[in-house]
């Protein structure tokens, strides 16, 4: 049996390291931010004690050592909080330090998540020792990470210029099979997130092992070549999202053994269309697609064509 992960190299967030007394630290932030043009976002209580988290709407606050915290919250807050929190302005009691440049993100979910960190961390992170509102350093792989606990599987972050080795030895570790040495079917792999990350259903790289499959085009006609969907390009996509499910049938797998999607379509203005016929089809089953768009198909009634590679674990 292979593993059940999902790697996520999340995108950076605006990072302020804060130092000094704990009611000086309030006192400034609170002020200052009340003072903004931040409404919306609330500085989390301090937690009370060390090596815990607290959170409020966009925000946690990391405890980290005596007098010490790190604050963090979306980076399209970054440059407002920077103004808003004044560092160069603090009092001499206290410091703090934009870092938001220093560390990055990774997310462990799934439900081998905890077998993952336990090849990845020597830390006890078993829910009795290791809680919701944990956070402290450790280590990962070797290098220093602050970790802490995620309702589906933890999170964990490096210095920056470790990210892409962490992303390397992550999906080493991912491909190893509980009982053996044997890669495992697949990994899904995301880096940060892009401006379609959030509406996605694919994932940005995929490590696959078994039966490769491999697909002609597919489009939006019957095996007889009637032409279902004359014009509509969504139509013409959920016929070709059939034929795909239809032929992963007789190779012996199904659509949750697709890897890879190559959509091709004659005009951009089909994509949303399109790509809501293939979510459809497609829901839950994380792959990789490309989307392409072209002067015409072998038939100028085609308006998409969709093909697709698959690995059946073996």
């Amino acid at each position: 049996m292979s593993y059940d992960v999902h790697i996520n190299r999340q995108e950076i967030s605006a990072l302020f390291d804060l130092k000094g007394d704990q009611d000086a630290l309030r006192r400034w932030c609170g002020r200052n931010l009340s003072a903004t043009h931040l409404p919306e976002f609330q500085l989390p209580d301090f937690p009370d004690a060390a090596n815990r988290l607290t959170s409020s709407e966009g925000a946690i606050l990391y405890s980290i050592g005596r007098n010490h915290w790190i604050l963090r919250a979306e980076i399209q807050r970054e440059e407002a909080l920077l103004a808003a929190l004044k560092p160069d302005a603090a009092p001499a009691d206290i410091s703090i330090v934009r870092i938001s440049d220093t560390l990055t993100f990774f997310g462990v979910t799934g439900p081998d998540c905890a077998d993952i960190m336990s090849i990845a961390c020597p830390l006890d992170l078993h829910p009795a020792a290791f809680g919701e509102t944990t956070a402290t350093f450790t280590e990962v792989f070797g290098l220093k990470a602050l970790v802490r606990r995620l309702p589906d599987g933890f999170e964990f972050a490096v210095e920056q210029s470790f990210g892409d080795m962490i992303a390397d030895y992550l999906a080493r570790a991912t491909g190893v099979h509980k009982g053996g040495n044997q890669p495992m079917s697949r990994t899904h792999i995301h880096t940060y997130q892009t401006r379609y990350h959030a509406q996605a259903t694919y994932s940005k790289a995929i490590r696959a092992r078994g039966d490769l499959v491999f697909m002609q085009g597919q489009v939006g006609t019957l095996l007889d070549g009637t032409l279902i969907g004359e014009g509509d390009p969504g139509a013409q996509a959920d016929q070709a999202c059939r034929n795909i499910k239809c032929w992963m049938q007789e190779a012996g797998g199904s659509l949750k053994d697709v890897c890879k999607l190559t959509v091709y379509v004659t005009d951009i203005s089909y994509r949303p269309a399109v790509y809501e016929a293939i979510n459809r089809w497609f829901e839950g089953v994380q792959h990789c697609s490309t989307g392409v768009v072209v002067q015409g198909l072998a038939d100028p009634s085609l308006l998409v064509e969709i093909d697709a590679m698959a690995v059946i674990d073996d």
